[in-house]
């Protein structure tokens, strides 16, 4: 297909174009381009492909080429390999474990102090409240576990790791979700 420029206005990007078929102007060129003869319209990607026979993808490299462009081969989003998450070394899986085990446990530490002033019965004769028992049964457990992961050697934080699994936490707990510590959980109880 070839084009004859018919007339060029002041402004560059307007152009009336005619097919050397003969007619009157049939093609408007601007920003986009648009066939009055077959109604084709696009933009300059879609003209180039249009005027070689290229698909989308090939004219835009050829106009990259024409003017000096760098073309890298861009995929969609979604299409695109994503990278593989690198694995963790088994010394990074153990100290995160450890950290994980030592957060959980401090924190329910602090809520079993709490608890044992917050819910003490205030004379013989009352009731004591679950919560108080839990702290009195469970307080030197948990503290003495905290002492293994801070002072244990590697194989005694091991072994309370691996033996009890990464949920070492939760069953000292009894699966509870324990509450980040505030000071209005401190205050309220």
């Amino acid at each position: 297909m070839e084009i004859l420029v018919m007339s060029h206005f002041f402004n560059v990007s307007n152009f009336s174009l005619v097919m050397l078929s003969g007619r009157p102007p049939s093609m408007k060129l601007d920003k986009r381009f648009h066939c009055f003869g077959c109604g084709a319209d696009g933009d300059v990607i879609d003209f180039v492909a249009a005027l070689y026979g290229l698909g989308k993808k090939e004219a835009a490299a050829q106009l990259a080429s024409d003017f000096g462009l760098a073309y890298e081969d861009w995929k969609p989003p979604g299409r695109a390999r994503k990278p593989k998450p690198r694995q963790k070394s088994p010394e990074e899986q153990f100290r995160e474990a450890k950290a994980h085990c030592f957060r959980v446990l401090a924190d329910y530490l602090h809520l079993l102090r709490v608890w044992k002033t917050d819910y003490a019965p205030h004379s013989p004769e009352e009731a004591f409240h679950p919560r108080f028992v839990e702290a009195l049964q469970k307080q030197a457990h948990v503290e003495y576990l905290l002492d293994v992961l801070l002072f244990g050697d590697t194989e005694e934080i091991a072994s309370l790791i691996t033996v009890n699994g990464t949920n070492t936490a939760n069953k000292i707990t009894n699966g509870q979700k324990i509450p980040a510590i505030s000071n209005s959980t401190i205050t309220s109880g």
